[in-house]
Formats: structure tokens, sequence, C-alpha cells
């Protein structure tokens, strides 16, 4: 598996050989691939979202329940 990196206009292609390395270099992708699917589907959400809507207190930490009551 190699990894391209493009840093100041000098690309360098970088071999990862162990199989730790190859799922770390995964699982970046994968953050990386999430997080921008995540501000295309909020960019979606405020397109489509109805004028009466309310405004989410903190995005990040959606609410499930009204009451502050914990579920056990």
């Amino acid at each position: 598996m190699e990894r391209k990196i493009n840093r100041k206009s000098q690309a360098k292609t970088v071999k990862i050989d162990t199989p730790e390395a190859q799922a770390a270099e995964h699982m970046r992708l994968l953050h990386k691939q999430l997080l921008w699917a995540a501000s295309h589907a909020a960019a979606i959400y405020n397109i489509i979202k109805p004028a009466d809507a309310p405004e989410l207190n903190d995005p990040n930490q959606l609410k499930l329940f009204d009451d502050d009551t914990t579920r056990v």
C-alpha cells in the first residue's frame, strides 16, 4: 500500500508495509471521508429544513428525549 503526500508542492510517495500501519492508514482515510460526508449532510439539512424548525443547542450532541432523566 502506498500513500501520496503533497506538501509545499513536493509530491512524495510513502510505502506502508506493516498490517498495523495499513490499518491505521485506512482508519485515517475513513475518518477524513466521514467528516466530508457529515459536512455535506449538514449542508443538505440546512437547505431542506423547515422554516419553523427549532435551532439545535449543540449540533454535536442531539437530545433523544425531552426530559433530563437518564435511562438505565
